[in-house]
């Protein structure tokens, strides 16, 4: 069985309240200080994928796995970013 996939959102999580659950939204780790993406895990959270901790293989598969830092949240997978490599900015 493979990683659960996680789709792009077309909106920007932290903006818009109406993306989707889970989601991911791009970021520049150049201009975001090693922020990858942001995550919006099923119970609406939004935390950040950081450089620091994680490596998002070009086919979107993010190592180690990932987990909602959220207070209270148990969200905690190995997923795949869908459309990683399509369109970074």
């Amino acid at each position: 069985m493979g990683r659960p996939v996680i789709p792009r959102s077309t909106v920007n999580p932290c903006k818009d309240a109406s993306a989707p659950a889970p989601s991911w939204w791009p970021l520049d780790p150049a201009k975001t200080a090693g922020e990858i993406a942001w995550v919006k895990c099923p119970n609406g959270h939004v935390t950040t994928l950081h450089q620091r901790v994680h490596r998002v293989d070009a086919d979107g598969v993010v190592s180690p796995s990932y987990v909602c830092t959220a207070y209270g949240c148990n969200w905690h997978v190995f997923v795949r970013l869908d459309g990683f490599g399509e369109g970074r900015p």
